[in-house]
Order: C-alpha cells, then structure tokens, then sequence
C-alpha cells in the first residue's frame, strides 16, 4: 500500500528511475504527502463531489451535508433527498405528502417509501 511517507517516496523513486518526467518533477517539487482517507461512504460521496466542482465549492456543499446529516451514511443521506422531495412537491397547491410518497414510491423507485393517508 502506499499510505505512507516512505512507501509513496519508494513508489515515485521507481517510477522516476523509469521515467524522466516524473524525475524532473520530483526533483523540483518533492514527493507528494500521503491522502489516506477513512473508508465508507462519506469518503467516497467527498470524492465523487470534489471531481465535479471548484475546491471551494465542494468544501462548501460537504459543510452543508455533515450540517444536515451527521454521521453522513446512505441511509442519512437518502432521507436528505426524500425529505427534499417532499418538500418541493408539498409545496404545490393540491398536492400533499401522500402524493409525494406515491411519487417517490413509483417514480423514484424509493421501495422504501410507505405512502401514509394521514
């Protein structure tokens, strides 16, 4: 594995005995620190996030979810969507939450929602 400082170094010093430009690289800018992060699915949500927007932007939107569902998982992170989806369809003039939950039943595919006549 190269999670550490003296693996990552081994790593780039066979690479660079090999290639030219990661040498010249190394030499000018050094090895790179180690980016270990902790498994799950925050991680990778962080991950899939941070490819698609600015650096700034993406720390952004990360604070906004650790604000709205802490510890971030799939299931606190589905209930974020569902909750949005109620929402936006309550919203509307004649529709209310059973309306929404029969969206989100066959719509969405959420085979986790249980309309409620209440």
């Amino acid at each position: 594995m190269v999670t550490t400082p003296q693996s990552i170094a081994a790593a780039l010093d066979h690479l660079a005995a090999r290639d030219d430009d990661i040498a010249r690289t190394l030499a000018e800018v050094g090895y790179p620190e180690p980016r270990v992060r902790e498994p799950g699915f925050a991680t990778l949500l962080n991950i899939m996030v941070g490819q698609q927007v600015s650096v700034p932007s993406a720390t952004a939107i990360r604070e906004r979810l650790l604000a709205a569902a802490d510890p971030l998982t799939p299931a606190s992170f589905m209930a974020l969507d569902d909750a949005a989806v109620l929402e936006q369809i309550v919203a509307r003039k004649g529709l209310g939450r059973w309306s929404a939950e029969i969206y989100m039943l066959f719509a969405l595919g959420r085979a986790d929602t249980w309309p409620n006549c209440q």
